[in-house]
């Protein structure tokens, strides 16, 4: 299920290759095992027999559990990205396991089966014998199943993870005003999203992160979880740079700069800010996932 929408606002909308960047910030991936008494593989499909109504996963963040196998084929197999499956046959030594891209899973309660459309992707001398025996039936086994790599591999915890932040290129302080993120995310890093929090400008010299302030950028972040997606949105509005305020000026009133970053699940993310007052814009650098805010009435000098 789906949490409820945010609110976006309409300016630098930026979704294309920044999918691999954002993969790229944090751990990837998750994994479940099916676990079955017996199988076989013909017609192009791998067919476990005995098999429950869960699974178990886990991810590379050290986290495990139990899911249904029907919300696992669910979030998993969008057409076109097929995952991979490792097969182990009872009595196989290490070495001898079956790899496949699996695609199109079917599963019956009913029936206590699961099957996948399986396409043999190790290339070895022995792979031959193996699968000429595993073509009629074969005992025990596990299907050990990696989503592909557009899958859950933003978290540590096997979903999408929303970071996003800021620099400020104004001459003016930015102080946080509000945030709000999907009911099913979980704020990760929130420690700048405070009332009183407020953001320098890069252009006024001063210690690298003195209290209160943060020089080198600010960040946020909140992770979908388990197979989700993920979204939030912040919001800023300017202040007399409390650092050096005879430089920075006293800002124009009641001027808010809105950030959002969706991503939905099996989709690219989605980055979009927007000003109150077009004097403001912001820009994104797909290089550090940053807006940069400036003011066009006050370049940096």
């Amino acid at each position: 299920m789906r949490a409820s929408p945010l609110r976006l606002v309409g300016v630098c909308v930026v979704v294309a290759a920044l999918f691999a960047l954002a993969a790229a910030r944090a751990d990837a991936g998750s994994m479940y095992v099916h676990s079955a008494s017996s199988g076989e593989l013909a017609g192009g499909r791998l067919t476990l027999h005995g098999v429950g109504r869960s699974v178990t996963w886990i991810t590379t963040g050290g986290r495990a559990g139990v899911a249904p196998i029907t919300l696992a084929h669910k979030r998993l197999f969008p057409p076109k990205r097929p995952a991979t499956g490792v097969l182990h046959i009872a009595g196989q030594r290490g070495g001898e396991e079956l790899v496949f891209r699996l695609s199109k899973p079917r599963y019956s309660a009913k029936r206590s089966t699961v099957s996948y459309r399986a396409t043999p992707i190790a290339k070895r001398s022995a792979t031959a014998g193996v699968l000429a025996a595993a073509r009629r039936h074969f005992g025990a086994a596990s299907l050990s199943v990696i989503p592909h790599a557009s899958l859950g591999s933003g978290s540590r915890n096997g979903g999408n993870n929303c970071r996003a932040g800021y620099i400020n290129d104004t001459w003016y302080g930015m102080t946080y005003v509000s945030s709000s993120k999907w009911d099913t995310d979980v704020w990760t890093f929130d420690a700048n999203l405070v009332s009183g929090f407020v953001a320098g400008n890069t252009n006024i010299l001063r210690p690298i992160n003195p209290p209160g302030l943060q020089f080198d950028g600010t960040e946020w972040e909140s992770d979908g979880g388990l197979w989700r997606g993920c979204a939030n949105h912040t919001s800023w509005t300017f202040v007399t740079d409390p650092d050096n305020p005879d430089t920075s000026g006293i800002p124009p009133a009641d001027v808010t700069i809105d950030f959002n970053l969706e991503w939905d699940w099996t989709q690219l993310p989605s980055f979009s800010c927007a000003s109150s007052d077009p004097r403001f814009t912001c820009t994104l650098d797909s290089k550090t996932q940053r807006w940069h805010v400036r003011d066009s009435q006050r370049p940096p000098e």
